[in-house]
């Protein structure tokens, strides 16, 4: 019987720490928007443009850039375009900074870049509060893809988080950079992508 009571107690402090682990991290998951259904067909060849920053921090949006551009290809092994490429012809078509390419633009982009889609999108927040003489980056953004054939708008993505909502009980995993966080977001919107139906490239 003690041995019973003992086993008892232990299984539920065992599930008390799992509940508060799962409570302490984080509870905002990336918010989608279907604007035009996906098609089934795969999507390997992607173009990931630079993104707006509307934040005050420094070259937040190279980071987001080539951020999302390296979790794509860990995430389906797509082909994306070379930034350098991209820069290339933004110059050429006349897409300054601080501006996004309008309908037109987008058009022609895919069309050189030889490429399915077209993901873009902006920076809202972006910064690392000093909070107890800890970092804690905060970050929000919003993520759009497109059609390349015909630059229409298909889904839009909204995710916001800061390092100290992955903190769990025991002080493990927190995040403060906001290099860290972005690879993270970045990482659950792909998979909030996935798993509503964005394919994954298979050659």
């Amino acid at each position: 019987m003690k041995k019973y009571i003992y086993y008892l107690k232990a299984s539920l402090w065992i599930c008390y720490i799992l509940f508060s682990l799962s409570c302490c991290t984080s509870k905002t998951n990336p918010i989608l928007n279907q604007m035009v259904p996906m098609l089934s067909e795969d999507y390997c060849r992607i173009a990931v443009l630079p993104f707006l920053n509307e934040s005050h921090y420094k070259q937040g949006d190279i980071i987001l850039q080539k951020v999302f551009t390296a979790e794509l290809i860990k995430a389906g092994d797509y082909s994306i375009a070379q930034e350098g490429d991209i820069l290339k012809l933004y110059q050429q078509i006349k897409i300054y900074s601080g501006h996004s390419p309008d309908y037109e633009q987008l058009r022609i982009i895919a069309d050189r870049l030889n490429v399915q889609l077209l993901i873009t999108g902006r920076i809202i927040e972006m910064n690392e509060n000093l909070v107890n003489l800890s970092v804690n980056p905060e970050l929000a953004l919003s993520v759009q893809i497109f059609d390349a054939k015909t630059g229409t708008i298909l889904w839009t993505t909204y995710h916001r988080k800061n390092g100290e909502q992955y903190r769990t009980l025991l002080h493990f995993g927190k995040i403060n950079s906001i290099t860290t966080l972005a690879q993270i977001m970045t990482q659950e919107v792909i998979e909030k992508w996935i798993s509503e139906g964005f394919k994954k490239c298979t050659h």
